[in-house]
């Protein structure tokens, strides 16, 4: 088909600034009578609408995680468990779910506070700084590692190497980070063995699954994951959450004044931030869905944000709303495969907003002509530049 023929052919999550023009193109995806097609990498099908983006969510056996969640398919050890389906990632499941269960990670809380505070002191005479480099980028990286069993004096070298990778990533310098980063997994996963803790990493380097012990391979991809899925969630979450704190100033003021919806304005910051804009699946047999004929071997690409500002789920959902209860969004996944690391997530997400409202007045944007959001799989800001303006009395 033509693009003249299909409007929707040069459709591309990785074109520079895609996120920035969403929001129009998103409504009108989900407006259209059938799923819409772009022959961009490959060919694929977009999910946009919330009830079909659940339902494929909610059937791995037809639409597969297992041949790669990114679009394209990328040449790379899979990710586990976020790349295997049921029964198997079920069982990887078990090895991490005992750490990261609802009420176990508050536990955590002491250790993900010191380094929110640690952070934001750090900057506390500054009236500009980039939010992302200061603090939504490595406050999650420093506090996910004490927690979950990383040496805390190794902090900034794995900030480092996250963040080069992050910046570097496709070119040699990223490759060079990768290779480091697989390194330094390797020797904690030996020392983890050889003097066993009572933490998640541990837990991985005495894993088993299927009856056998976990190979190095799987060790080491379920480390990585247990580290970019949680850094890469909260800090988009958090520098959206900045950036509309500066474009609508009574949203902070709201939290400071009213602490007790931290829980539900958690959840609707992650609904519109929606870090995890976009995921694939690939059709295992023929199908239906949202008025497409599949076939085995279509891949399709999930929009989560898409679906979060579905006017069919979500009463005005372009409006920020603090309170906003029931709210079903898909921010962290639907199914199966929902992130198993949601409520460590949700919890560092609840401590720096409630510091960031205690010490603040208002937040303001440096240059919003400059801003870029990132594209492919998760979007968001890769810089956040705000001028801040602290509360006169910002007492604990």
């Amino acid at each position: 088909m033509s693009e003249q023929a299909n409007p929707y052919a040069a459709f591309d999550h990785h074109a520079p600034n895609h996120r920035k023009n969403a929001e129009a193109l998103w409504a009108e995806l989900r407006a259209l009578p059938a799923l819409a097609h772009s022959e961009r990498h490959g060919g694929f099908y977009v999910v946009t609408r919330h009830s079909d983006l659940r339902a494929a969510a909610a059937q791995h056996a037809i639409y597969s995680s297992a041949f790669g969640v990114a679009l394209p398919s990328e040449d790379r050890t899979p990710h586990i468990p976020e790349e295997v389906d049921p029964p198997l990632q079920r069982e990887y499941r078990k090895i991490l779910d005992p750490f990261l269960a609802r009420g176990v990670v508050d536990q955590f809380e002491p250790i993900v506070a010191r380094h929110a505070l640690a952070l934001l002191d750090s900057f506390a005479d500054e009236r500009e700084v980039d939010f992302v480099a200061r603090f939504s980028r490595p406050f999650p990286v420093l506090a996910s590692i004490e927690s979950f069993g990383f040496p805390p004096g190794d902090g900034e070298q794995l900030l480092g190497l996250v963040t080069g990778l992050i910046a570097n990533r496709g070119n040699e310098a990223g490759k060079r980070a990768s290779q480091d980063l697989t390194a330094y997994i390797l020797n904690l996963l030996a020392a983890k063995a050889a003097r066993p803790d009572a933490d998640i990493v541990t837990a991985i380097a005495q894993g088993s699954v299927a009856g056998r012990a976990l190979t190095q391979a799987e060790q080491v991809s379920m480390t990585r994951l247990l580290l970019f899925g949680g850094f890469t969630t909260v800090d988009l979450a958090l520098s959206c959450a900045a950036y509309l704190f500066a474009k609508q100033p009574a949203l902070l003021r709201r939290l400071h004044e009213a602490p007790d919806l931290m829980a539900t304005a958690v959840e609707e910051i992650v609904r519109i931030a929606s870090p995890a804009t976009y995921l694939a699946r690939t059709v295992t047999c023929p199908a239906q869905l949202g008025g497409a004929a599949l076939q085995q071997g279509d891949r399709i690409l999930l929009c989560f944000a898409a679906a979060n500002r579905d006017p069919e789920m979500f009463e005005h959902p372009l409006d920020v709303q603090l309170d906003r209860n029931p709210n079903p969004h898909v921010a962290f996944g639907f199914g199966t495969h929902r992130c198993v690391g949601s409520m460590f997530a949700k919890l560092e997400m609840r401590v720096a907003l409630a510091e960031l409202a205690r010490r603040y007045e208002r937040f303001e944007l440096v240059d919003e002509d400059t801003l870029a959001w990132g594209q492919g799989e998760t979007q968001g800001f890769a810089q956040l530049p705000l001028k801040l303006h602290p509360r006169r009395t910002a007492t604990r």
